[in-house]
Formats: C-alpha cells, structure tokens, sequence
C-alpha cells in the first residue's frame, strides 16, 4: 500500500474550529471556549478496508498486522473502542474427493488486543469418527461419532488443552443406525445438527450477527443472516451418501455466517466456509459412502465500549483449516478482525497508514 499523505494539519485545524463557538455556562452568560478533545493518533499496518457509517469507523484486517496508538508530547491518550475478533474455521470430513474417507483439519487462532479467539474444530469422518474441538466443535462421523467440543482450543493452538469460554457451540453427533447422515459443525450463537436415523443430514449452527446486529457495519464482510446486520462464525453442513433403504434429502445447509453447505449432489462442487468470517467447511460426499461431520466455525469474540491506551498492538488472523482433499473438500474460512471507533473531527482520532 503506498504511504498515506498526511492530512494532520488540516485535521488538526477542523479539530480546533469545532470548538470556537460561544457556550453557555451554568450560570448564564456566555464565554468563548477553544478547548479542543485530546487527539490521538491512531497508525495502521496491512489494515484491508477502512469504512464509516452511523457515526463510526469500522477498520477492518483480513490478514495480519497491527494499529499503533500515540499522543502528542507526554499525553498518553486513552480512549474508547468496540471490537470483533474471529479464529479460522475448520474444514469437513467426506467421502471422494479423489480418494476414500477423509477427516477435516481444524481452524487456526486468531489474536488481538492480548485475547485469542480459537480455530474451528474438524468436521470427521465415516464411519463413527470424533468431531475435533475448537471455538467452536467439529460434528462427528456417522454412525454414533461424538461431537466435537466448543469453547476449548484445537490441538494445533499453542493454548491448547484450556478453555475458550463463549467463543461457540458444539457440533452434532453421529446418530446410531443412520450410516448416511452426516452431523452438522457448530456455531458461534448455536450447535450443530446431528444426524438422524433416517440418515437424513445434520445442519451447521448458526453464527452471529456482528455488534448486535448492527446495520451500519459494511456489507464487503459477513454474511445475510436471519436478523439485520453481518453474521459470522456459521458451522459446516453434513453430508453423505445416497441412503439405503431410507429416502429424503440427506445433505444439509450450512449455518448463518458463512458455513459451507454439505454437499453429495452433482455437480459436487465443494462448499467451504465463506472467507474472513471464520466459518466451518461443509462436507462432501461424492460416491456413496458413510456421513461424515461438517467442521465447525472459528472462536467468536465481541467488546463493546473497551478502553485502550497508548501502545503498538499486534494483530494475527488465523487461517481456516484446509480439508485432506483440499480443494475438493470443504476448507474453513479465514478469521478477521474488525476495530471500531468514532469518525469525524469531534472523536479527536487522526488516522495514518503503513
């Protein structure tokens, strides 16, 4: 990215003239105030967007760098700050795909702010395999495969085996004497489906809807959801093969926020997890055989009105796992993070880029 030209003069200016304007005391008569807001300034490295809305900045990193925090001379600003930090989703177990069954891989962590948010647990495999733990769980391989737990951190995560609490849900189980039905990886705002008897598939949780649902954050990142605003962290669909003796659709939706959807029809194409919304791939089952779990959705992390002072803070966006087959197999999706901050001159933030 080239170097940005400083507009700090001119900024700096507008930040001064908002406040040579006439006020009101309490007690009634008016006096003249140039008291300009602290400023601060706020320097961004390999930041991928930086959009406004509703009063807002929303910077956003898709791969990883940092944002530095400054004041002029001594001051040692400390201000507010809203953030979204999600981990890499993980990838689902299949079957085909240019060989025979295969297990996911889980997602990588994403870090910010000194907080880590976990990669997604791996989608297994047929017959009976154990969902992979993550921020949120892998769903397990038919029949009777276990499900992958949330909130821990994968067995790739320097932090693994501690906790991750809120980050996510479980995937789904495996059901017994459903071969064919593959269980759904969980998300960020719900688990994943398991797989029925009647070997129909599992669906993948739904994520989140970022900031609340806030409809101002930009429409590049996430994904529509069932509510207003941008959904992240959705967990992979299930599938398998064509059942036997038992009929009805058998592979299953991804979940909001971006899961990939299982998949066992032609074209076969493979469904991972939409990029930079750290959901799970959804499996894929191209020549009958047993179901196999879709992967669940990186770890979701969310703060509102935090504060912030004056330092360097790195930022690493973790990547989503990749499938055994990749890329015929349901791949996760990448993490991403998202600081939010006040626009306009009265915030007192002035941005510059590296």
């Amino acid at each position: 990215m080239a170097p940005f030209k400083s507009t700090l003069a001119r900024s700096a200016g507008k930040l001064l003239g908002v406040f040579r304007e006439r006020d009101v005391s309490l007690r009634g008569f008016v006096q003249q105030s140039r008291v300009p807001p602290e400023i601060v300034f706020l320097t961004l490295t390999n930041s991928a967007s930086n959009n406004t809305g509703g009063g807002n900045n929303y910077i956003t990193w898709t791969s990883s760098g940092a944002f530095a925090i400054s004041g002029p001379g001594l001051s040692v600003p400390t201000f507010k700050i809203d953030y979204l930090l999600v981990g890499g989703g993980g990838a689902a177990g299949g079957f085909g795909a240019g060989g025979g069954y295969f297990s996911g891989a889980p997602g990588v962590d994403s870090t910010a702010l000194g907080v880590r948010a976990a990669g997604g647990g791996l989608g297994a495999k047929y017959p009976g395999g154990t969902g992979g733990s993550g921020g949120s769980g892998g769903g397990g391989g038919a029949p009777g495969g276990t499900a992958g737990a949330g909130n821990l951190y994968p067995p790739i995560s320097p932090a693994h085996p501690g906790p991750a609490p809120g980050q996510g849900f479980p995937g789904g189980t495996g059901a017994g004497g459903g071969l064919y039905g593959g269980s759904g990886g969980g998300g960020a705002g719900q688990a994943g489906e398991g797989s029925k008897p009647n070997s129909q598939s599992g669906y993948g949780g739904y994520g989140k809807a970022a900031f609340s649902g806030d409809t101002n954050f930009p429409t590049t990142y996430g994904t529509p959801g069932p509510s207003a605003g941008r959904w992240f962290a959705g967990g992979g669909g299930g599938a398998g093969g064509t059942p036997n003796p038992n009929g009805g659709a058998h592979n299953a939706p991804g979940g909001a926020g971006g899961g990939g959807n299982g998949v066992n029809v032609e074209p076969y194409a493979p469904s991972s997890g939409t990029a930079n919304t750290g959901a799970g791939g959804g499996s894929i089952n191209n020549s009958g055989g047993g179901g196999a779990g879709g992967a669940g959705a990186g770890g979701y992390l969310e703060a509102t009105n935090q504060s912030i002072s004056a330092a360097t803070y790195p930022i690493v966006i973790g990547a989503g796992g990749l499938s055994d087959r990749s890329p015929q197999g349901g791949n996760g999706g990448s993490g991403i993070f998202v600081l939010k901050i006040p626009s306009g001159a009265q915030s007192g933030i002035l941005l510059s880029y590296l």
